[in-house]
């Protein structure tokens, strides 16, 4: 019975299918903890598992709370993918008190994104961090692995009317336009991860497909191309010498 297991089994169900599963679902996404323990999935744990799991986790995705009729109450703090009623969420209306907001995403997404802007998909929100993975006031909203960063143009995006919020747990969650989208045309700047200072340039209100990188990237890529080449041309002496030294064995073998 691991934590880590018990804290993926919590999100599932606290963020995706709890409506499914027949949980008593209060305001706030707020499920009855003896409901949660009463569960088949989790009938390995106890409530003390629940209280260290929720304290523990880093990325503080859980909230727990006592309600004098129901007992002790658990909630997923965002990320969930059914409509919840009355969702504890501060609505952001200063954009100088956002001065980051940055959604992380793959390559692999990058070619729709550019063009289609970011989408909610299946979620209630988009998702975005208040800073990159790594920095020490951000908990969560962006993965560790994500290859590019999309920074929003906040004061532009509230201006023009969409809506912004922030949960418990900093992340900061917008549920786009009336198709539930954040157009090309509120990114400020998108930079790939890995290296890190290579951007992919903005011309007025869309992207150029191009990537572009700063002198460092491409003094790393230069670098990086030259220590390729080294690691080559050693392989290939290496294999050269193999491939003589096998053939003098051979040539003093016939003879």
């Amino acid at each position: 019975m691991s934590d880590t297991s018990l804290s993926k089994t919590l999100s599932f169900v606290l963020r995706h299918k709890a409506p499914e599963l027949g949980f008593t679902i209060l305001p706030g996404g707020y499920i009855p903890v003896d409901e949660i323990l009463a569960h088949h999935m989790f009938r390995r744990y106890s409530k003390d598992d629940i209280v260290r799991v929720v304290n523990q986790n880093h990325k503080k995705r859980f909230d727990m709370k006592v309600d004098p009729g129901r007992g002790d109450l658990i909630a997923a703090n965002q990320g969930h993918s059914f409509q919840v009623e009355d969702p504890e969420l501060e609505p952001i209306t200063d954009s100088a008190l956002f001065p980051v907001v940055v959604h992380g995403t793959y390559f692999k997404a990058w070619e729709h994104i550019k063009t289609e802007g970011l989408k909610k998909m299946n979620r209630t929100h988009i998702h975005f961090a208040q800073g990159e993975p790594g920095d020490g006031e951000v908990i969560s909203g962006m993965r560790g692995s994500c290859q590019l960063m999309i920074y929003i143009n906040l004061e532009k995006a509230l201006s023009d009317g969409l809506s912004f919020f922030v949960s418990k747990n900093g992340v900061v969650l917008s549920p786009g336009d009336a198709s539930g989208c954040i157009s090309p045309s509120y990114f400020s700047d998108v930079v790939q991860s890995r290296p890190h200072e290579w951007n992919l340039k903005y011309h007025g209100e869309g992207p150029v497909c191009s990537v572009k990188g700063t002198s460092q990237a491409r003094t790393y890529n230069r670098q990086f191309k030259y220590c390729l080449s080294v690691v080559n041309a050693k392989m290939v002496a290496a294999i050269l010498v193999c491939i003589f030294r096998y053939s003098v064995k051979l040539c003093t073998s016939d003879t």
